[in-house]
């Protein structure tokens, strides 16, 4: 009976002296990884009851109150004054001690807004937005890196890379990555005339002047620096109060078998026109846009456009919104000619005036 009693004692103070051991802290998981100072880190595992310090890198504390520990987790927040990079997170309680990698970063990026959404390879897009820390990358579609042309906390500009397709944006910077939230279109483009030399149709001396208007091949195209987009334009002006056409210009064609069609691939809805505009002042200024195919229908396609915007303005016209009279589209791989007319619907006996520039066809991928 006293042989019982002694193993009985014996067991009893083994289960004190076992259960008042401390149990060195296990880790089942913790996040984030990488965050800016303030970020709040959760900690999950087992015995976390006894937390001594949370240090980073050894001699940073890290601010925790005991009261919103527990045994299975911690909650703690990265110290202002963690230094920047790769730290060492070390947990001591009175059990032991635990490790943990943590990176120290800037504030994550955000992302305002870019523009242009359509852009041709080669070309520049500018980023806006906050907290563009290096290192810092910009991948179209995914994993397509573009070359940075200039960097500011809150803005960049990046080239658009060979192989970029249709999809969103993904800037990573120190804190983090972010999406665009719209869609970027890469684009191939058909310049007509920038009217600076460049252009199927650079010289205005190629194109065909008629009506009631005031500029000529020798005389349309100027450089006013006081309303000039970028170098040089094209003007068309004019008043007839008696008349709502009052002439325009096209491609100069003595037959029609000298232009080729444009190097169209795309459908008619994926293929814009785009060019800039400037009214210089007028109201209420309107043009016609007009199409012609070089086989099958030799009708009119067109459209028109109002301009009443300040200043100079880019207008993108996707090619389904011309039609002839009949309601029929125009295809676009077989586009031969562009004219621009100059109308006074409202029969007014103001001068109108239009300036245009960067006149071009616009494939989006």
């Amino acid at each position: 009976m006293m042989k019982n009693i002694s193993l009985f004692i014996s067991s009893f103070f083994v289960i004190i002296l076992i259960s008042c051991q401390k149990q060195e802290p296990i880790l089942d998981s913790y996040a984030p990884e990488f965050g800016p100072p303030e970020t709040l880190i959760i900690v999950e595992g087992q015995h976390f009851n006894d937390i001594r310090k949370i240090n980073f890198n050894n001699d940073v504390p890290a601010d925790f109150n005991p009261s919103y520990g527990a045994e299975h987790a911690i909650l703690f927040r990265v110290p202002e004054n963690a230094p920047l990079g790769e730290n060492t997170i070390k947990i001591e309680t009175s059990g032991g001690t635990m490790n943990l990698p943590f990176r120290v970063t800037l504030e994550a990026p955000k992302l305002n807004s870019f523009y242009p959404d359509a852009a041709p390879i080669s070309s520049n897009i500018t980023i806006l937005g906050e907290n563009f820390f290096e290192p810092i990358e910009v991948l179209f579609h995914d994993s397509i890196p573009g070359e940075i042309q200039f960097l500011a906390e809150d803005s960049l500009i990046v080239k658009v890379p060979e192989g970029a397709e249709k999809g969103f944006i993904t800037l990573k910077a120190d804190g983090g990555k972010v999406l665009t939230n719209k869609v970027f279109l890469p684009t191939i483009d058909h310049l007509i005339s920038d009217f600076d030399g460049n252009g199927l149709h650079a010289d205005a001396s190629q194109w065909l002047f008629y009506g009631n208007i005031n500029e000529t091949a020798s005389t349309a195209v100027g450089n006013n620096p006081a309303i000039s987009l970028d170098g040089n334009y094209l003007t068309l002006s004019g008043k007839d109060e008696n008349a709502i056409w009052l002439g325009g210009f096209e491609h100069l064609s003595a037959s029609p078998d000298i232009f080729n069609v444009y190097d169209i691939n795309s459908d008619l809805n994926n293929t814009f026109l785009e060019f800039d505009y400037n009214n210089n002042g007028r109201d209420e200024t309107v043009i016609t846009i007009i199409l012609k195919q070089r086989s099958g229908s030799f009708n009119d396609f067109s459209t028109n456009v109002t301009i009443d915007e300040e200043g100079w303005t880019n207008v993108s016209l996707p090619l389904n919104r011309f039609e002839d009279l009949d309601g029929l589209t125009i295809d676009p791989q077989d586009i031969k000619v562009v004219k621009i007319h100059l109308i006074n619907p409202e029969n007014s006996p103001e001068q109108l005036e239009i300036n245009i520039d960067n006149f071009k066809f616009v494939e989006v991928n």
